[in-house]
C-alpha cells in the first residue's frame, strides 16, 4: 500500500514551487512498516526542472504513525498521516544520477581513475558449477568495455566476448561446445554485453555511460531481518541495521533488454541484478563483496599502493537462468594484465587471427581445414555419398529423416527435421540403447514450458553425406508428438545440422526423385570402395526399416564451401532473405497484413515489432506441424487480431511442445491474417494462432513477432544457407 504526499508538503521542506514537480502527488512506499526497527528510512524522488534532473531524498518516520496510515480506512488518512511525518525531524540526502553512478563506480567497479586507461585489462578467474558440471572460468575485461569469458569443464567448453568497437561495428559473439562461433544479435547481443558489464562494474564508468540508458526505477527500503526477492541477507548482519536499496534500470542505448540492479546504498554495491528478457527474466546474485589485490605478485608494497592495486568485487556470482537452471561462479583470483601480445592468442579455444590486442576480444576466426571456414572442424561431407536424403511426411505435419549414430543402424531411427530446434535432441530410451555418454544437466524452454534433462554425446552422427563427430545432444522425451511415422522417432535435428550444410527442402508434395536427381546421385559415386560402403549403409538401413513405405521426397544437404556456384545458378540475388539468429533459431522478415489494422508513421514507434511497411520478424519452424503461424501478444495487438478472434467466436486451439506430457499443452486463440508474404511466396486468408500473454514459447524476442510454421513452409521450397546467414523461400511450382 502506498500513501500519497502532496508536492506542496515537499515544497515546504525543499523550498520548491509546485510547478517544478512532475505530478501533484508523490507515491511513498509504506510496505515495510511491520518490522522490528523503531524507525524507518524512506526514499522518494521528484523532478526539478530547473536542475534538469531527478533528485532523490529520504526521511525518517515513526512506525506507529506509518501503521496508522495503513490501518485507518478513512478517506485521506494515509495522506494525512504521511504528511504528518514530514513535521518530524528529517534526515535527508539528495543524489543526482551522476552522483549515484560515481559512488557505485568507486565501490563496485574493477577500474578506478588510475587503472582505467583504454589498454587496461583485468582478469577474474575461478571455479564454479556450469550446466551441472564442475568448471573453471576466466573473465577478462577492458576499461573500454571489451571482454572475453572462457568456461571449461571435462565435457564441454565455451566462450563469449565483445570487441567494444563502437566506432565501426561492435560485435558480441559466443563459441558453443562444438567450437562453432556465432555472432550474437539483438536480445542475445544486449544480454551478453550487459551481464558482463554489470559483473565487472564497467557499466558505471563515465566513458561507457554514453552507450547506456540508466534511470532509477524504484527506490525501496528493506530491513536486514527480511530477504529480498533476489539476494539473501548475510548471516552476520546486525538485525537492527537498516539496509537501504535503490534499483537502477540499465540498458544499452536504443536496446530493449534491461537489467534492474538492486544496489545497497550503505555500501554502494549491487546485491542482485534482474535481466528482463522477452516474456521472462533471469537473475544474478552478488555475494561476499571484498577488495582484491590485483598486483599481489609485486613485492613492493608501496608500489602496489601507488598503483591502486585493491579493487572491489564479489567473491561469488550465482546465476538463476530463465530456463530454470542455476549456475555458480566463485572467484579465486583477480589480476591486472600486461598489454596483450600475440602469444596470448594461442591460448584461445579455437584459433584466432593475431593482428592486434583487440583481436583477443573479437569474433574468433576458424582456421582453414578439411571443411573450410564455413564448415566447422568437427564435421565432414563424404563426397561419394549422394546429397539427396530421403524424408517422410507425417499426419502430424512433421518431416522425418533417418540418421545413424555411432554407425549403429539397428538402434538408430527417425529424426524430426526442425529448424526450430537450437540443437540435437535425443529420446532417453534411444540414447540408452545406443550407449551414449551422459553428463551435466540442461534446461530448455519450449512450447511445453521449462524442461530439465541431461546431455548425451554421440561419437558420430550421420545424416546423408554429413557426419558430425562428438555430437552433443539434449536428452528429452517427446513420445506422442508425432503421428503417422514410418518407424520409431528418436530425436530431432536442428541448428547443429543446418549450420553445417546448405539444406534444400522441397515443398511437401509426395514425389519420387526425378531422373535427373537419380543420375546426379549415381554420378556422385565414383569410388568403388565408397560405393560398397554406401551400399552397405543402404542395406543396413533397409533391413532396420523392414516394411517402411517409400520416402515422400528428398532434401539435399550440400557442402557449404562447394555449393556457391550451384546456388548462383539456381537462385537470383533478390531471392535471398537475411537471417537473424536468436538463440540459435533462424528468423526472417515477412509481410503481414490483417483486415483489422493499417499502419501509419504516426502509429509506429521505436518499440514496434511490426514496422510501418507491415514487415515483421518470424522464427522459421519446420517442426511446428499442423499450423500456419503463431503470433505473440504484442504482434496480435498491433494487428488487431484479438478483435478478429472475437468475431469468429473466440475459438482456441491446444498445442503440445517437445518435452511436454500428454496433459501438457498451451492454449492459443485462432485468428485470420489477410495477407502473409514470405520471400517470393504470398498467401491469403491465413489462419494463425495468437498468444494472449507476453510469455511462453511464442515470446522469443523483443524484436520477433512469432513463429512461421509448417503449414506455410510445407507449401514452399526452402533453401537454407545458415553458414552464410541467408535463406530463400520460393513458392511451389505449379
Amino acid at each position: 500500500m502506498a500513501a500519497m504526499i502532496s508536492s506542496a508538503a515537499l515544497s515546504s521542506h525543499y523550498g520548491l514551487n509546485n510547478h517544478h514537480h512532475r505530478s501533484q502527488f508523490l507515491p511513498i512506499n509504506l510496505t515495510h512498516c511491520a518490522v522490528s526497527s523503531p524507525s524507518q528510512l524512506f526514499f522518494g524522488r521528484f523532478r526539478d526542472q530547473n536542475i534538469g534532473g531527478t533528485r532523490y531524498f529520504s526521511f525518517r518516520g515513526e512506525k506507529g504513525k506509518l501503521n496508522a496510515a495503513i490501518n485507518n480506512p478513512a478517506a485521506g488518512a494515509a495522506t494525512a498521516a504521511a504528511q504528518d511525518l514530514l513535521e518530524q525531524p528529517i534526515i535527508s540526502q539528495e543524489y543526482s544520477l551522476d552522483e549515484i553512478l560515481n559512488r557505485v563506480q568507486q565501490h563496485s567497479c574493477l577500474f578506478n581513475k588510475d587503472n582505467d586507461k583504454s589498454d587496461s585489462s583485468i582478469t577474474l578467474s575461478g571455479v564454479g558449477v556450469q550446466l551441472g558440471m564442475e568448471a573453471t572460468w576466466t573473465l577478462t575485461v577492458r576499461s573500454d568495455g571489451a571482454f572475453r569469458e572462457d568456461v571449461s569443464s571435462p565435457f564441454v567448453s565455451f566462450s563469449s566476448g565483445f570487441n567494444a568497437n563502437f566506432v565501426n561495428n561492435s560485435t558480441a559473439w559466443d563459441v558453443d561446445s562444438s567450437g562453432v562461433c556465432h555472432k550474437l544479435e539483438l536480445d542475445d547481443h544486449q544480454a551478453t554485453v550487459l551481464v558482463a558489464w554489470i559483473r565487472s562494474g564497467v557499466w558505471s564508468l563515465p566513458s561507457l555511460r554514453s552507450y547506456l540508458e540508466i534511470e532509477v526505477v524504484t527506490i525501496t527500503e528493506s530491513s536486514s531481518s527480511s530477504s529480498s526477492d533476489y539476494a539473501k541477507n548475510k548471516e552476520n548482519s546486525d538485525s537492527n541495521t537498516i539496509n537501504d536499496f535503490i534499483t537502477l534500470s540499465v540498458q544499452l542505448r536504443s536496446g530493449r533488454v534491461a537489467v534492474h540492479m538492486k544496489i545497497n546504498t550503505s555500501s554502494w554495491q549491487p546485491e542482485s541484478a534482474k535481466v528482463i528478457m522477452c516474456g521472462d527474466y533471469e537473475t544474478w546474485e552478488f555475494e561476499n563483496w571484498k577488495h582484491w589485490d590485483i598486483d599481489a605478485q609485486e613485492e613492493n608494497e608501496e608500489e602496489r599502493k601507488t598503483n591502486n592495486s585493491l579493487v572491489p568485487s564479489p567473491a561469488k556470482f550465482i546465476h538463476h537462468s530463465m530456463n530454470g537452471g542455476q549456475q555458480s561462479l566463485t572467484i579465486t583470483n583477480i589480476k591486472r594484465n600486461a598489454p596483450l601480445n600475440t602469444a596470448t592468442f594461442t591460448t584461445a579455444p579455437i584459433t584466432t587471427v593475431a593482428t592486434g590486442p583487440r583481436c583477443y576480444y573479437s569474433v574468433p576466426s576458424q582456421t582453414e581445414g578439411h571443411g573450410g571456414a564455413l564448415l566447422p572442424l568437427d564435421s565432414q561431407f563424404f563426397k561419394n555419398i549422394p546429397s539427396a536424403v530421403p524424408v517422410w511426411y507425417t499426419r502430424s505435419g512433421h518431416m522425418l529423416a533417418y540418421a545413424t549414430l555411432n554407425g549403429d543402424a539397428t538402434n538408430s531411427g527417425y529424426f524430426i527435421v526442425d529448424t526450430g530446434a537450437s540443437g540435437f535432441v535425443i529420446e532417453p530410451s534411444a540414447a540408452d540403447k545406443l550407449k551414449l555418454e551422459s553428463f551435466g544437466e540442461v534446461h530448455v524452454t519450449g512450447m511445453a514450458g521449462k524442461i530439465k534433462g541431461k546431455f548425451r554425446r554421440a561419437g558420430k552422427f550421420q545424416l546423408g553425406p554429413l557426419e558430425v563427430k562428438n555430437a552433443v545432444m539434449m536428452e528429452m522425451m517427446f513420445g506422442g508428438l508425432v503421428t503417422g511415422a514410418p518407424g520409431p522417432v528418436i530425436g530431432i535435428v536442428g541448428f547443429d545440422v543446418f549450420r553445417r550444410a546448405v539444406v534444400d527442402i522441397p515443398p511437401m508434395l509426395p514425389r519420387k526423385p526425378t531422373a535427373a536427381e537419380q543420375e546426379i546421385d549415381r554420378a556422385s559415386i565414383t569410388s568403388p570402395a565408397a560405393a560398397l560402403a554406401f551400399a552397405a549403409m543402404q542395406k543396413s538401413t533397409t533391413k532396420s526399416k523392414a516394411n517402411t513405405p517409400e520416402p515422400h521426397a528428398h532434401i539435399h544437404l550440400h557442402h557449404p564451401e562447394e555449393s556457391d556456384d550451384m546456388l548462383r545458378s539456381m537462385l537470383r540475388p533478390e531471392d535471398w532473405l537475411p537471417v537473424t539468429m536468436l538463440s540459435c533459431l533462424p528468423h526472417i522478415p515477412v509481410t503481414i497484413q490483417s483486415m483489422q489494422s493499417t499502419f501509419s508513421s504516426s502509429s509506429a514507434n521505436s518499440t514496434d515489432i511490426i514496422a510501418e511497411n507491415n514487415t515483421a520478424l518470424l522464427m522459421v519452424d519446420t517442426g511446428a506441424g499442423g499450423m500456419a503461424a503463431m503470433l505473440n501478444s504484442t504482434a496480435a495487438k498491433t494487428l488487431g487480431l484479438f478483435n478478429s478472434n472475437k468475431s469468429n467466436g473466440g475459438k482456441s486451439k491446444s498445442i503440445r511442445g517437445v518435452g511436454g506430457s500428454h496433459n501438457s499443452s498451451v492454449t492459443l486463440k485462432t485468428a485470420q491474417l489477410n495477407v502473409l508474404k514470405v520471400g517470393t511466396a504470398e498467401f491469403s486468408d491465413v489462419q494463425c494462432l495468437i498468444a494472449e500473454e507476453a510469455k511462453g514459447g511464442v515470446a522469443l524476442s523483443f524484436y520477433s513477432s512469432g513463429i512461421l510454421c509448417g503449414d506455410i513452409l510445407s507449401q514452399c521450397r526452402l533453401v537454407i544457407d545458415l553458414p552464410r546467414g541467408r535463406m530463400a523461400v520460393l513458392p511451389a511450382e505449379k
